[in-house]
């Protein structure tokens, strides 16, 4: 890496880390498919930096804002993965069997009217003690799938 590099991403890396918002928990979850699929551990810097220099398809709105939240998730999953084609379910309950090429988000909610929801795989929280999680409930699932 050249100095340039080095420079170009971690220019503005604190303040950014300093704006996670509750919404990155949407980030940090696409991260664990990453790293699922590559066996490498996602690097999460390149991925905020790509995602605020990249716009979504037909708009003028970053794939990843400066608070962490992610407007387009297959774009994300796709450059990150390699697999280039992604679907989403929502679904209220899951499958007996989850299939090798889908991966499962909870989303939880302390009341299912809250536009506030929190994010996390089945097997790890990316929030230590979240309360949406102790206080609240699974609302629905995604299922994200590839499927090339």
């Amino acid at each position: 890496m050249t100095l340039t590099d080095i420079k170009n991403r971690y220019n503005g890396i604190q303040t950014l880390m300093k704006n996670f918002s509750d919404s990155s928990c949407n980030l940090l979850s696409l991260c664990t498919i990453i790293e699922e699929l590559t066996k490498k551990p996602a690097d999460l810097i390149g991925i905020v930096q790509w995602g605020r220099n990249t716009l979504v398809a037909g708009t003028k709105k970053p794939v990843i804002e400066d608070d962490w939240t992610v407007n387009d998730n297959f774009a994300v999953l796709s450059t990150f993965t390699k697999k280039k084609k992604w679907k989403r379910a929502e679904v209220y309950e899951l499958p007996d069997k989850i299939k090798k090429n889908q991966f499962t988000f909870e989303i939880w909610k302390k009341k299912p009217t809250d536009a506030a929801m929190h994010i996390k795989r089945r097997f790890v929280d990316t929030l230590i003690n979240s309360q949406t999680v102790k206080t609240g409930k699974i609302v629905k699932y995604y299922i994200y799938e590839y499927l090339d």
